[in-house]
């Protein structure tokens, strides 16, 4: 359901780009910077995402240590 949401706001921001590319290029080399930096922060909040249960996973053992 994310990647999907996710695609349809890429696609949607590369319609945009070139919707505007009449202005000049300037407008398409922004859409592909938002873009790469969206795919950037959502590919970071994954790997967060990913390491949280570990890092609870450790906190626990820790506490059973303890």
């Amino acid at each position: 359901f994310g990647s999907r949401g996710l695609r349809e706001r890429e696609n949607g921001i590369i319609a945009l780009g070139l919707k505007e590319n009449k202005f000049g290029n300037t407008y398409a080399i922004l859409g592909i910077v938002l873009a790469i930096l969206i795919i950037g922060f959502v590919v970071y909040k994954n790997r967060i995402k990913s390491a949280k249960p570990k890092g609870k996973a450790k906190g626990k053992s820790q506490t059973k240590k303890f």
